[in-house]
């Protein structure tokens, strides 16, 4: 796939390269309990369960780096996403799109801790599925709304999270 001739908002290799990083250090100790355990063939209650926190905590955090795309392009007037770790991919036509709002993200909210949030922009799409593009995933956020708009794709407004 060529990217010169597309219009498209600048990903944020940074914050990219940090998730593969933290990802990669959240699964290390996961290898290390079962490697520990398998070579003493001694299975304990703890490091069964230090081993399904952190899967769980992987699972987690994979599934929530995986569903926010972090690559848009827009090539005539088809809309390409691209997911972490950029070999997953999808595309759709401008039709399939009913707009686009703006909005934020919290995260941490309610557990009694500060919480922290990010503006987004949401794609509503005609099958009912929306599509956050976050801000950290991407070095311009107000790049997406003018590509967005360039090719016709109607704004909403602002909304509460």
């Amino acid at each position: 796939m060529c990217y010169r001739f597309m219009k498209r908002a600048k990903t944020n290799y940074i914050s990219y390269i940090l998730r593969l990083i933290s990802l990669l250090i959240l699964i290390s100790p996961i290898f290390f309990i079962i490697s520990t355990s398998v070579t003493i063939l001694k299975f304990e209650l703890i490091p069964i369960i230090i081993f399904v926190f952190l899967f769980l905590i992987v699972l987690l955090v994979g599934l929530n780096i995986y569903q926010e795309p972090n690559f848009l392009a827009i090539k005539g007037e088809r809309l390409l996403l691209g997911y972490f770790p950029l070999i997953y991919s999808k595309s759709f036509d401008k039709v399939d799109v009913i707009g686009f709002s703006k909005s934020k993200k919290t995260y941490l909210k309610g557990v009694g801790l500060s919480s922290i949030s990010f503006p987004i922009y949401i794609l509503y799409l005609k099958s009912g599925r929306k599509i956050h593009f976050i801000d950290y995933n991407f070095k311009q956020m107000w790049e997406i709304s003018k590509l967005l708009k360039s090719i016709g794709i109607k704004f909403l407004g602002e909304e509460d999270e």
